[in-house]
């Protein structure tokens, strides 16, 4: 009979591999090989960066009796999945930490200039340096200060905005989520009961051959059939 033959690349994690091949199995997949794989991504930052990945190899019989009501509620199921992804990617991402090179700097230059206020300051009371040391020292704390205070209310104000976003977000989509996937697993449901049903062993009860799922009467004898 006619196969057919998928590929699929899987994140190398236990859990997830086998949430891929039980996804596969409920719509007729055999898994036939699972192969950790290395891909060359190119070299930079004087490094050369690889990407680890399992490559799991599937295949299914197309003359099965169930195979295209089963193909159909495949199709539904990644229609499913499209959509909670598309919901997903809709989710707000969460405000950085200001650690871009430009907020290091900025954070490194304003400890640089506490730490030369408070040598001026240190300098003017020891009568080493001048007065307007003193005076020069206080601006730069004060420049220091403001620095991180000014790094504080904007990273509140950033997490205000998210935690407002992600609140209408989650209000918006989570139920949307939550239906999708539960459509999901009915649909993987409905098809591992197809198949099991269509793949049923079926044995004549007067004479005890086997017979091919779906026979109304045994191949042997002609008498009526019934599923064990």
């Amino acid at each position: 009979m006619a196969k057919e033959t998928k590929t699929v690349q899987c994140y190398p994690d236990d859990s997830k591999i086998n949430a891929e091949i039980k996804r596969y199995e409920a719509f007729g997949w055999e898994l036939i090989n699972n192969q950790r794989c290395q891909e060359y991504e190119g070299s930079y930052d004087g490094y050369k960066h690889w990407s680890t990945f399992n490559k799991l190899t599937f295949q299914r019989d197309k003359g099965a009796s169930w195979y295209g009501e089963v193909t159909a509620l495949e199709r539904d199921y990644e229609n499913k999945e499209t959509e909670c992804k598309r919901y997903k990617y809709l989710k707000p991402s969460e405000p950085n930490n200001d650690t871009t090179i430009f907020g290091v700097f900025l954070t490194l230059f304003a400890l640089i200039v506490m730490a030369g206020g408070v040598l001026n300051i240190l300098l003017a009371f020891m009568e080493i340096g001048y007065d307007l040391g003193l005076y020069l020292g206080l601006i730069f704390i004060a420049l220091g200060i403001m620095r991180f205070v000014g790094r504080a209310l904007i990273k509140k104000s950033k997490k205000k905005k998210y935690d407002v976003a992600y609140a209408e977000w989650s209000s918006t989509y989570n139920p949307k989520i939550s239906a999708a996937e539960k459509e999901m697993n009915g649909i993987m449901e409905k098809a591992e009961a197809l198949i099991n049903d269509r793949n049923a062993e079926v044995f004549c009860t007067q004479c005890g051959t086997k017979n091919k799922a779906g026979n109304a009467f045994c191949s042997e004898c002609g008498g009526s059939l019934r599923k064990l």
